[in-house]
């Protein structure tokens, strides 16, 4: 622990912001000397952070705040510090803020994909055409919920293989398991590796279908833990 403190403390000093951030987020998960004392640590790291450029500080702010590490939980606070960082021009916290909205978190943010809608089409300047056709996709996807809604989302998401990345396989495994399934299904039986029902159920052949996907990928992801992982999906389905 002591040497990658040292260590990226070092690139902080050289100017680099995330490496900053980095620090910040062990500090605030108690990898940075145990509990609370590493806690403590979180306001230093974010100061050099936010001194230094990086936007991903606001999200670690905001997640703080969302899970209650070192303050109260509170959904409400956690949106609201999104959107005052949005609103100054950090497209990291608007895109993270799209997609709580569209996922929600299980405790105190509940999906709300006519507010996830609202905050894309505010911040979409912000986030970037690529980044915002991507999450405008996995909003549809979230609202897909029969078959005739998946083929229409994948003629969609066809339509841009350039934006096809790991990230973005995984944000729509996030937002609709089934239509995510879907996609790799089709997109699997286009490579004749899947001969299955196209369903968005993750059955026997479609496990099989992804792991041999997955054992032809270069980057030796865990196939063997669980081709399940939104990880491995993510990275099955960006694969060309």
């Amino acid at each position: 622990v002591a040497d990658l403190i040292r260590w990226n403390a070092e690139r902080g000093e050289m100017g680099d912001g995330e490496a900053w951030a980095v620090l910040a987020e062990g500090a605030m998960y108690g990898y940075l000397g145990g509990g609370s004392a590493s806690r403590a640590k979180f306001a230093g790291f974010a100061e050099r952070a936010r001194a230094a450029g990086n936007e991903r500080i606001e999200v670690l702010d905001a997640t703080r705040q969302m899970w209650g590490i070192s303050m109260i939980a509170s959904g409400p606070k956690t949106i609201e510090r999104l959107q005052t960082a949005a609103d100054a021009g950090n497209g990291t916290a608007a895109r993270f803020l799209v997609g709580l909205l569209r996922d929600g978190n299980r405790m105190n943010v509940h999906r709300h994909l006519d507010n996830a809608d609202a905050a894309l089409a505010k911040y979409g300047a912000t986030i970037g055409p690529d980044d915002s056709w991507r999450l405008g996709e996995t909003i549809a996807a979230a609202r897909a919920r029969a078959p005739a809604a998946w083929a229409k989302l994948a003629t969609q998401v066809a339509s841009r293989p350039e934006l096809a990345t790991k990230d973005f396989g995984r944000d729509l495994y996030k937002a609709n398991p089934n239509a995510t399934i879907y996609l790799l299904q089709k997109k699997l039986a286009g490579e004749g590796l899947y001969r299955g029902a196209l369903d968005g159920i993750a059955g026997r052949q479609t496990l099989k279908a992804l792991y041999r996907a997955c054992s032809r990928l270069p980057d030796d992801p865990p196939c063997n833990d669980s081709v399940m992982r939104p990880d491995v999906l993510g990275a099955v389905f960006a694969a060309r």
